[in-house]
């Protein structure tokens, strides 16, 4: 009898679900828009590395990341070991905050920065490369469910602490761990979660990402070699589901391969590299300025910005300093859209945090919990909802009640443009053999995608 066998019944679900889902039990969408995922990361790892937390970190491995040189730091022109390589994929893939998003965190910067120096550490191939990405955002997107945005509330950067379970299972997933080894590894990944909300808006908070995919990796190859966890590390008393959340939603895990998040409730997909909770408000504005090519700055009067609890209670800066602090700050970002009509990585920059006039237009913005808006929407669903209002000099009102954009592959692809060729980080023609080959990477091995990407 071994250890797998005096597991609870939920952990053994999600142990299950890692070992034993194949490439031909996924759903087809559920491939197609992990391809689009994968590619996203891969571009803001790019545009994340000229940041100056991405120029931090390449100069760290550089310096002290002496291990055996198994796998490729994404755009950086440097091999490490493999908990280096996730590490530093990590911080670079959520440098910018262009990552997706999803219940208040970043699920694919949970899998990718893992995904990719697991992949090459072990020869993988382009369906066990998809197959891993797939089981490891599931498990992560199920779980964020089961336990609710709880630990938001107490002060966590929660994507830290789902990113260690996704982290392990696309690691355990590609090591081919059996089910005792994959539950020991899960259970040492859930005492590696990181990050508190304080230290969001500064260079710690993509360190908590790239801290927890390490820990990932590390308990998934410490699971191989016979290290162990305790059984009910996942679901018991004092475990990882009861430390964080007072009333979880098992129902969740119970849909792990029934339900399928990447097909029901993908994972939203940023067209502005700002934090998740900027994005319904952004495309208010974006709704307001197309309807109403009218509207001129100087006639603005206010700018109303209702958020559900959530949303109001997650951004910090009201009159941000640099293009990090702007990331966060919702004023800046809705008098962005309001200025240029448009959105993206080339006007996230440090002359628009300067720029007068959009200065003079945060200034116009009033933030506010909508308590009616509130009332309606389950506060797990904060960042998916925003009531933006614009009321001109004249008493024109303007006001629409907005979702964040969801983008095609096309428009991904548009986006990984922006996050490499356009900001000089390799030719269009380099970008896209990238595009082509992620878009048919079940026909690819990993040895073919790396030379592209590091």
């Amino acid at each position: 009898m071994g250890k797998y066998d005096e597991a609870k019944a939920h952990t053994k679900k999600v142990i299950d679900f890692i070992v034993d889902t194949k490439y031909e039990d996924i759903p087809a969408e559920a491939i197609e828009n992990a391809k689009g995922r994968i590619l996203d990361c891969i571009g803001v790892a790019y545009s994340g590395g000229v940041e100056s937390c991405g120029k931090v970190i390449k100069d760290f491995i550089r310096e002290y990341g002496t291990g055996k040189p198994q796998a490729a730091v994404v755009g950086a022109n440097m091999r490490t070991d493999v908990m280096n390589a996730s590490f530093a994929n990590g911080i670079l893939m959520d440098a910018i905050d262009y990552n997706d998003h999803f219940l208040l965190s970043h699920p694919s910067v949970g899998v990718v920065p893992a995904l990719l120096p697991m992949a090459e550490l072990v020869g993988a191939s382009g369906k066990e490369i998809l197959t891993a990405f797939v089981v490891g955002i599931e498990v992560y997107t199920k779980i964020n469910q089961a336990m609710t945005t709880e630990p938001w509330y107490h002060g966590f950067h929660a994507t830290g602490i789902w990113t260690t379970v996704g982290a392990v299972a696309v690691a355990g997933k590609l090591l081919k761990l059996d089910k005792d080894q994959m539950l020991m590894a899960f259970g040492l990944a859930c005492s590696t979660f990181s990050g508190l909300k304080r230290n969001v808006g500064v260079h710690a908070k993509p360190f908590h990402v790239g801290r927890s995919v390490e820990g990932g990796v590390r308990s998934a190859l410490l699971g191989s070699i016979g290290f162990t966890s305790h059984v009910d590390a996942f679901e018991g008393k004092e475990g990882y589901m009861d430390v964080f959340c007072s009333n979880p939603k098992w129902e969740f895990v119970d849909e792990l391969g029934v339900k399928w998040d990447l097909v029901d409730f993908p994972t939203c997909i940023k067209p502005h590299p700002s934090c998740g909770t900027t994005h319904a408000p952004m495309e208010g504005m974006m709704e307001i300025v197309k309807a109403h090519p009218e509207i001129k700055t100087e006639d603005v009067a206010r700018i109303d910005v209702g958020s559900t609890r959530g949303g109001s209670f997650k951004m910090f800066f009201s009159d941000p300093k640099d293009i990090y602090e702007a990331k966060f700050s919702i004023h800046f970002c809705v008098a962005l859209v309001l200025y240029y009509r448009d959105w993206g990585l080339r006007y996230h920059t440090q002359a628009s945090v300067d720029n007068p006039e959009i200065k003079r237009l945060c200034k116009l913005v009033n933030h506010y919990m909508d308590e009616e808006l509130d009332s309606r929407v389950d506060k797990d669903l904060a960042d998916y909802y925003a009531i933006v209002k614009v009321t001109m000099k004249d008493g024109t009102v303007y006001r629409v009640e907005a979702n964040p954009p969801k983008l095609t592959y096309d428009q991904i692809k548009e986006k990984f443009y922006d996050s490499t060729c356009n900001i000089n980080r390799m030719t269009r023609k380099h970008s896209d053999q990238i595009v082509e080959m992620i878009r048919d990477l079940e026909e690819y091995e990993i040895t073919d995608l790396i030379p592209l990407i590091s």
